[in-house]
């Protein structure tokens, strides 16, 4: 594969590579050395190291790796502030990093005015029944069993609410997943919807979202949910926090009795503050992780760097 890529490369004679992810920026690293000119090199990282026990063996020797390749890149362009500094840590070079957000389309992700009734029909609940949703693939990091732990001390109060859990591997095949709900005993609670394609037109109709993970570099749940009008419960991890401002709340990563405290805040609040929150989290979108504004970001990237 290199072969065919330094091939194609030598085709197209092209004046930026920019690669994607840890795999992409080895490989284009080892090709530019054979290509006359030299083209400029950009590093795209979109991941925040945690630990080595929740990373995949070779993804985690090719982090290792990418303190030695780096430098070979003119930029490297994040997608989260958390991450630079994480990478900085390990090694990488400083001087040539840049932070780009994920961008996100507001004509797609918007709010929906009946999307609350028809999430309501799918999951067969009352209107009264608060939804509370998670989008996440089942992963350690992910924090699902924070966010049932969470679940558990809120379901002891009064109100009717749901849990909404979409994600690959979220549905009723996922014997430990199935176990942990058993185990809280929120069967009635816990919705699963597994992998879902509709996400656009789901994620309106909820009430809040959560984001329980325990790691992150830049989460598009979040900022999906927020152009979609939805107020976001966060953990303090990646980006999280900066992303949601001072329209969303933030709980300490790992900490269930916090999540469930911050969660009851919400839940008890007045209709109108959270119709305000979710106002107000679309127009940050709107105004600072359009995807408008985050391709002319890259544009202004790619132009600076072929300045003379």
């Amino acid at each position: 594969r290199l072969i065919q890529l330094l091939r194609l490369a030598k085709r197209e004679r092209p004046a930026i590579i920019h690669a994607w992810m840890y795999h992409a920026n080895i490989a284009v690293s080892a090709v530019v050395w054979g290509l006359r000119p030299r083209p400029k090199l950009i590093w795209g990282i979109r991941h925040t190291p945690h630990h080595r026990s929740t990373t995949k063996p070779f993804t985690w020797m090719l982090i290792q790796w990418g303190r030695m390749f780096a430098r070979s890149a003119d930029l490297i362009a994040y997608n989260a502030e958390v991450s630079r500094q994480r990478h900085i840590a390990l090694g990488y070079p400083s001087s040539k990093s840049i932070v780009i957000p994920n961008g996100f389309d507001t004509t797609i992700f918007r709010p929906v005015e009946d999307a609350g009734a028809r999430l309501r029909g799918i999951l067969n609940v009352d209107r009264e029944t608060a939804l509370i949703g998670v989008v996440a693939r089942f992963h350690p990091i992910k924090g699902y069993d924070v966010l049932l732990d969470a679940a558990q001390h809120v379901s002891e109060s009064n109100s009717e609410k749901a849990f909404v859990l979409i994600g690959r591997d979220v549905d009723e095949t996922n014997g430990e997943l199935m176990r942990w709900i058993a185990r809280r005993n929120l069967g009635q609670q816990v919705h699963l919807l597994g992998e879902r394609k509709d996400i656009a037109s789901l994620l309106p109709g909820l009430d809040v979202l959560v984001s329980p993970s325990r790691s992150e570099a830049f989460s598009n749940a979040i900022g999906e949910a927020m152009a979609c009008g939805v107020p976001c419960i966060v953990s303090n991890v990646g980006d999280s926090a900066r992303l949601v401002g001072d329209t969303g709340l933030v709980f300490t990563s790992g900490d269930a009795r916090a999540l469930a405290d911050v969660l009851t805040e919400f839940l008890e609040a007045g209709d109108a503050r959270k119709r305000e929150l979710g106002v107000r989290a679309r127009l940050r979108i709107q105004e600072l992780y359009s995807l408008e504004e985050v391709c002319d970001r890259y544009s202004r990237m790619y132009a600076t760097l072929l300045a003379p």
